[in-house]
């Protein structure tokens, strides 16, 4: 199965790229946005999130599939982000 996606931006320049929309390179990207720089991620995955997605396992139950191999997130990177 090939998989294509039609991207359409208003500047084809960016400071740097991203391969995928795992939670790493979404607090990446915001970091690298804090300090002015440019960046676009690129996901094949209909959603972003990564590991830390959730997903209907089953009707009306929400979980992510990956919980027993997630570590948890510093609280330090909630702090430097505003959250």
């Amino acid at each position: 199965m090939t998989m294509a996606t039609r991207i359409e931006t208003h500047s084809d320049t960016y400071d740097g790229i991203l391969l995928g929309a795992g939670h790493n390179a979404l607090v990446l990207q915001a970091y690298l946005g804090r300090a002015g720089l440019k960046t676009v991620v690129l996901e094949r995955a209909a959603r972003a999130g990564g590991r830390l997605a959730t997903l209907e396992l089953h009707p009306g139950f929400f979980a992510s599939p990956y919980t027993d191999d997630v570590a948890p997130i510093p609280a330090g990177l909630f702090w430097s982000l505003g959250l």
